[in-house]
């Protein structure tokens, strides 16, 4: 029951995101986040089997605050008149946050080696994605156009 209910939660926020209209419900998906661990600790209580599953969400919930974090930095430079050292720092910011999600996904895909493939192929695509946003970030810091495109379904 619960290891059902976690995974209904966590499809209803994945769907969520991928409709781009997450940014006025963003405290709605992190909580269907948050509603999918607690369940998913219960289930790991009474079997002990979910350990990976606990992992992986609370990466994706790391990863929605990264990008967030990212999108609003963005906007602040956009509307704001910054010094270029005070907009280099915080896009650095930006980059070692997407630097931090790829090492450990990276950490997560390697310690199913031998387990599952599928999942360790998905965990390297959101390690390769996150390596793409830190690589936005530094582009972005270099380019300073206001035609940056960031696709924040990773």
């Amino acid at each position: 029951m619960y290891w059902l209910s976690s995974l209904s939660h966590v499809g209803l926020a994945e769907w969520s995101l991928s409709q781009n209209k997450y940014e006025n419900a963003i405290n709605d998906i992190v909580n269907l986040y948050v509603t999918a661990l607690t369940k998913l600790k219960a289930f790991n209580s009474v079997t002990g089997w979910s350990k990976f599953q606990i992992w992986f969400i609370r990466l994706r919930m790391e990863v929605i605050h990264a990008t967030q974090h990212m999108l609003a930095t963005l906007e602040t430079i956009r509307c704001d008149d910054l010094d270029d050292y005070r907009i280099l720092k915080m896009m650095n910011n930006c980059a070692d946050g997407f630097r931090t999600l790829a090492s450990r996904y990276d950490t997560a895909s390697q310690s199913m080696l031998n387990v599952d493939t599928t999942m360790m192929m998905v965990m390297e695509d959101f390690k390769v994605s996150a390596l793409i946003l830190e690589h936005a970030s530094k582009i972005c810091v270099k380019s300073r156009s206001n035609a940056v495109v960031i696709d924040c379904q990773t």
